[in-house]
Formats: structure tokens, sequence, C-alpha cells
């Protein structure tokens, strides 16, 4: 499950730049203002990037801290997470 959140995450990432790099360079060709379609890509590289930073992390049961999904070990407090 957590392959296919960050698989969706980078997905989404990648979607959002393409569209502010195409219309950048539609743009600049054109000649014209940039209108809203940046704003869609930006927003879409953003929610990509938050969506992969909660999928490659969870919180420690112990300190509520965000540690990486691997690990067995809190490293603020020490808590076990193996399990």
């Amino acid at each position: 499950m957590q392959f296919f959140s960050q698989l969706l995450a980078k997905l989404v990432f990648c979607i959002g730049l393409m569209i502010t790099v195409i219309s950048f360079v539609l743009a600049s060709v054109a000649g014209s203002g940039l209108g809203g379609v940046p704003i869609i890509g930006i927003t879409l590289m953003i929610i990509g990037a938050v969506l992969w930073r909660k999928t490659s992390t969870k919180v420690c049961p112990g300190c509520a801290e965000r540690v990486k999904y691997q690990a067995r070990k809190c490293r603020y407090c020490g808590a076990d997470l193996a399990g």
C-alpha cells in the first residue's frame, strides 16, 4: 500500500511539473500573459510533495514526531517502532 501511495505522490508532482513547464513555454512562445495554468501546475507540485512526505514517514507512538517509514526505533525518544 505504501508503494502505491508514494507512486501516486510522484505522479501528481510530475504532472504538476509538466503542466507548469509547458505553460511557461507556451506563454513565452506566444508572448502573452501566463494566465492561471501555472498556478494549477504549481498547486499539483505542492500537493505531490506533501503526499510524498506523508507517505515516506510515520508518526512515532511515543513522542508523536515524524520518523522514516522503515525506522525500527524512534530517533527522538528511542521507542520501538517494529511491529
